[in-house]
C-alpha cells in the first residue's frame, strides 16, 4: 500500500475520529443502561441499545469502506464521526443530569423521549 502524504497529514483527524465514535458508542450504551436499569424488559433494553449503538457501528463501516474515497470526502466523514457522537452524549448526558421527574411541568413524556430519537435521527440523515 501507498501512503500518499496527503493521506498522512489526517490521520490524527483519522484516529480522534474513530476514537470519539468509540467513546460515544460506550457512553451512549452505558447512559442507556443507567435509564433502563428498572426496565423489567431485557428484550426491550437489548433492542434500544441495537437503535443507540447502530449509527456508530454505521460511522465505523462507513470509515473503513472509504479508503477508496476522495480526501474531501474522507475528511468530511471524519467531522460527521466526531460531531455525532458528541452531540449524542451531550443530549444524553443532559437527559441523564435532568432527568423527566425533576424536570418542570412544561416538558411532557414524548418531549423527553423525543430528544433521544432526535439524536438518531439527525445522525441518520443523508449526508
Amino acid at each position: 500500500m501507498i501512503f500518499n502524504v496527503t493521506e498522512g497529514r489526517f490521520l490524527g483527524l483519522r484516529t480522534a475520529a474513530l476514537i470519539a465514535v468509540l467513546a460515544g458508542a460506550t457512553g451512549s450504551v452505558g447512559l442507556l443502561l443507567r435509564a433502563t436499569n428498572r426496565n423489567p424488559s431485557h428484550l426491550l433494553v437489548v433492542l434500544l441499545a441495537i437503535w443507540v449503538v447502530s449509527p456508530f457501528v454505521a460511522l465505523f463501516w462507513a470509515s473503513i469502506v472509504s479508503k477508496r474515497w476522495s480526501v474531501q470526502t474522507r475528511v468530511t466523514l471524519y467531522g460527521v464521526m466526531l460531531v455525532v457522537p458528541l452531540s449524542c452524549l451531550a443530549i444524553y448526558v443532559a437527559d441523564a443530569i435532568w432527568p423527566a421527574h425533576r424536570r418542570a411541568l412544561s416538558y411532557s413524556f414524548q418531549s423527553h423521549q423525543c430528544r433521544g430519537c432526535l439524536a438518531h435521527s439527525l445522525s441518520w440523515q443523508p449526508h
